[in-house]
């Protein structure tokens, strides 16, 4: 099946993502120390920690793509910029722990899991839909500003050691 690609060595000094293949498995690009550019515009499914430990500065997803998987990027720690997000419905644990990412806004996210950025760079988030917050999914990051009008369930220790946090908006909270 030239439609899934199940795995790339992690030495591996360039690669290009052939135009049929359409799923990443589970660890598929994990580890790549190929810098720059990853277009994944033509992918439509994608494993658990496919993009882990990888050294990508930026990714591009298929719009079509609702959920970011666990540990999809962490680990990422050149990753400063990832498209084709708007549609993200579900941040999974560990998606993108240790990345660099600054700033996102993600207009249809609804969940955000456990440690999803935790000791990330991530300083601003908005996220107008966003009902649930997981443990310590923002711990240690360096958020300034977080939006969540619609949250009403948030983790333990969700916002724990954001030093220059200065603005958290959070919906009718209902369990932390």
């Amino acid at each position: 099946d030239m439609t899934k690609l199940i795995a790339v060595p992690s030495a591996a000094e360039s690669y290009n993502l052939p135009s049929s293949v359409t799923k990443l498995s589970d660890g598929a690009l994990a580890g790549l120390s190929i810098k720059g550019a990853s277009d994944l515009s033509e992918v439509t499914e994608i494993g658990d920690y496919a993009l882990s430990g990888s050294a990508f500065t930026s990714v591009k997803l298929n719009p079509s793509i609702t959920t970011i998987p666990e540990g999809m990027f962490l680990e990422a720690e050149n990753l400063t910029s990832v498209t084709g997000i708007e549609n993200i419905k579900k941040i999974g644990a560990y998606g993108f722990c240790k990345t660099k990412i600054t700033t996102l806004k993600l207009p249809s996210l609804a969940e955000v899991g456990e440690y999803a950025f935790s000791d990330s760079t991530l300083n601003s988030i908005s996220a107008d839909k966003t009902e649930i917050i997981g443990d310590n999914a923002f711990g240690s990051c360096l958020l300034t500003e977080a939006y969540f009008p619609s949250a009403h369930f948030v983790g333990k220790e969700a916002f724990a050691g954001n030093l220059s946090l200065m603005k958290v908006t959070l919906g009718g909270v209902t369990e932390m």
